[in-house]
């Protein structure tokens, strides 16, 4: 298929609709996951994560290397984070969940590309929690 054939998803509704997928995916099927800010109004198509005992960098790895998918560690203005920084030590005072991990959505996706995500990220993450 080439590019100009390609209509992507420009609706913000989709773009919402795949996160609340995601998000009721992960707090269903991977244990011990926290969801950021749920609460509060954020914006569509942004999803912070953590997996308890399990760096973002881990997970993000996998997906890159094994799968091809790109996502994010730590928050908006940091990457790769060794050590949480002072903006993530003041949302979350327990070590053991301090390594986020950031899913940004955008309109080139598809329904099967984000339940195929939502299925890896649940092996990923049990495959690490079994080591």
């Amino acid at each position: 298929m080439s590019a100009k054939n390609f209509v992507p998803a420009n609706n913000a509704q989709i773009i919402y609709e795949w996160q609340e997928q995601i998000e009721k995916f992960i707090s269903k099927n991977i244990p011990d996951a926290k969801i950021r800010h749920t609460d509060l109004d954020r914006i569509h198509g942004i999803i912070n994560v953590s997996f308890k005992n399990i760096r973002g960098g881990q997970i993000a790895q996998i997906l890159s290397d094994k799968e091809q998918i790109c996502v994010s560690t730590g928050s908006a203005c940091t990457s790769d984070i060794l050590q949480p920084t002072t903006v993530i030590k003041y949302f979350e005072s327990n070590p053991e969940w301090q390594f986020p991990l950031r899913i940004s959505l955008h309109s080139f996706l598809t329904n099967e590309s984000v339940q195929n995500f939502c299925e890896v990220l649940a092996h990923y993450c049990q495959e690490i929690r079994n080591r």
